[in-house]
């Protein structure tokens, strides 16, 4: 019976690329899913695409749901740059506290030397509920909002992370989703949001029964599976955290960690000097606005402020426990899993050195460490005693 779900699979994806010859643009013959996807997922890759360049937010133009988080609901309109969050009570504090955190870690990243491949989505702005004026300007998105927001609302808008291109996307689908429901996950139009959450504290990555790669958990064994350079997100994820903690004193509570493309300016720097004076066409734009990988920090609205002693660091480690499993752990029994915790101790301790001014505090970033340590001790001694009383 299995191999006969398989043919049928097979026969449903054979048809189904037929009618859309477009996917498979980017796989020659000898194409080798895992391969592909250990190239495209490096950090800064330029991934060959459509042009990415946008415009502003149109009035006359639908809005489409693209995420959401505890406290707000996202939404994105095709061809702009922008993303809207909007709070899912007329309640607002998260946004507001999300919008604050947003501005001061994006402030802390660019005034440091440190994570300079790691992207904060720009912060526009955070239009309160009281300006009605919005929401009559923008019918479209009160329409496609009225089933998860009561409108008017807070909103807050940033810059929306590009979505993963769509080899990438192909790559997961192929490699990741039972065959039965690939065609399905292929036609799925909110699989044109793909973000990769890196899960690098966990090791339970498998194959999805569900169709949707929206936020896709790309977890730890699935990496070292892929030969992907995970000391690469080891060390971006140890500097952010390092900035995050010492120069903009925050818990980094519930933030993300994920994959998302972005335009590549490194591109145009690089290939606008062989263009001839007075001749960018509209398709050089589209080949110069290629999509670059980059590690994206996002979702501030649960971050809290730390004081820089025993007691921030303490907040710090609770925090760092909320957002396992983004972070590597201590403590684990698997050689992928010792490297990963051991590179990103000695990376956060180097990085977190560089962004304290005050070097008679250097020893709190090893009071973090240990404090991982501990909690992960206590975790695993539960777990015995959990299993002996069975």
């Amino acid at each position: 019976m299995g191999d006969t779900m398989g043919e049928e699979s097979s026969d449903h994806l054979l048809r189904y690329f037929a009618l859309h010859p477009d996917l498979l643009a980017h796989q020659p013959e000898d194409y080798n899913g895992a391969s592909a996807m250990t190239e495209m997922l490096a950090i800064h890759r330029v991934i060959p695409a459509r042009s990415l360049y946008r415009q502003m937010i149109k009035t006359g133009r639908p809005f489409r749901k693209i995420g959401q988080g505890t406290g707000g609901v996202v939404f994105g309109q095709e061809g702009t740059s922008f993303a809207l969050k909007l709070a899912k009570s007329a309640d607002t504090p998260q946004l507001w506290n999300d919008y604050r955190m947003h501005l001061d870690i994006k402030k802390a990243f660019e005034n440091s030397q440190i994570a300079r491949k790691t992207k904060i989505p720009a912060c526009d702005k955070l239009v309160t509920k009281s300006y009605s004026k919005f929401f009559k300007k923008y019918p479209m998105l009160v329409a496609a909002a009225k089933r998860d927001c009561h409108t008017p609302t807070a909103v807050l808008i940033t810059e929306r992370i590009e979505p993963m291109p769509a080899p990438v996307r192909h790559g997961l689908i192929s490699l990741y989703i039972s065959p039965r429901n690939q065609v399905d996950a292929y036609m799925e139009k909110d699989n044109d949001d793909c973000l990769i959450r890196l899960y690098l504290g966990s090791m339970g990555g498998q194959e999805i029964k569900s169709t949707s790669i929206r936020n896709f958990e790309l977890h730890l064994n699935q990496m070292h599976a892929l030969g992907l350079n995970i000391d690469s997100y080891v060390n971006e994820m140890a500097a952010a955290l390092a900035v995050m903690h010492w120069k903009a004193k925050t818990d980094a509570r519930g933030v993300e960690f994920v994959l998302g493309a972005s335009a590549s300016e490194f591109t145009i720097f690089n290939e606008t000097h062989r263009l001839e004076p007075l001749t960018l066409s509209r398709t050089d734009i589209e080949i110069l606005f290629r999509p670059v990988i980059n590690l994206w920090v996002l979702d501030f609205d649960q971050v809290q402020r730390i004081t820089l002693d025993e007691d921030g660091v303490a907040k710090a480690v609770s925090a760092a426990e909320a957002n396992n499993p983004y972070i590597p752990r201590p403590l684990q029994s698997s050689i992928v899993e010792k490297r990963a915790w051991t590179f990103f101790a000695v990376k956060y301790l180097q990085y977190s050195r560089m962004a304290l001014n005050d070097k008679s505090m250097t020893y709190l970033p090893m009071l973090f460490l240990e404090g991982l340590i501990e909690t992960e001790q206590k975790r695993q001694e539960q777990n015995v005693s959990t299993a002996a009383k069975k």
